[in-house]
Order: C-alpha cells, then sequence, then structure tokens
C-alpha cells in the first residue's frame, strides 16, 4: 500500500501510551499500529461506497470530450429500467 495522505491527531496521554505499547509488542510503528486499526474498523459497505465513488469518477474523465448533445436522457431512462 503505497501512503500518500499525512494527517496530525491529538491523543490524550492514556491513548498514546497505549498505543506505544501495541506498536512495541507488535514490532511496529505507532502510525503503523493507527492504520491497522483503521483497517479494521472501516465497514464493507464503506469500502464499497468509495469503490464506486472511484469508479464514478473515472466514467466521468471517460466522457469528457464526448459530445452528449443529441443524447436523450428520458430515452436512457426508460432503456434502463428494462434491466
Amino acid at each position: 500500500m503505497k501512503l500518500t495522505r499525512r494527517t496530525n491527531v491529538l491523543l490524550s496521554d492514556d491513548d498514546y501510551f497505549a498505543l506505544k505499547s501495541m506498536a512495541n509488542d507488535k514490532g511496529k510503528t505507532v502510525g503503523g499500529v493507527i492504520r491497522e486499526l483503521i483497517n479494521q474498523n472501516i465497514s464493507k459497505k464503506s469500502r464499497k461506497r468509495l469503490g464506486i465513488m472511484k469508479m464514478l469518477e473515472e466514467m466521468k474523465e471517460m466522457v469528457k470530450d464526448c459530445d452528449l448533445s443529441g443524447l436523450k436522457y428520458k430515452d436512457l431512462v426508460n432503456y434502463g429500467r428494462k434491466y
């Protein structure tokens, strides 16, 4: 996994030392433990939604230069209702 985003999080001393202890036990960094906990707690629904959003963005990019002026929206809707 390529790490591309940075964020800052303020923690209480208790939370920080608990994370630090977990990191030491697992041989990881505190950041690594936080990423692991985040990944364990993101729901499948959220992951699916992110995948759909990415797909829609890719589709927008694919059709950005297409001429859609002759497209009949109502016909497309009716066609889609068949399936």
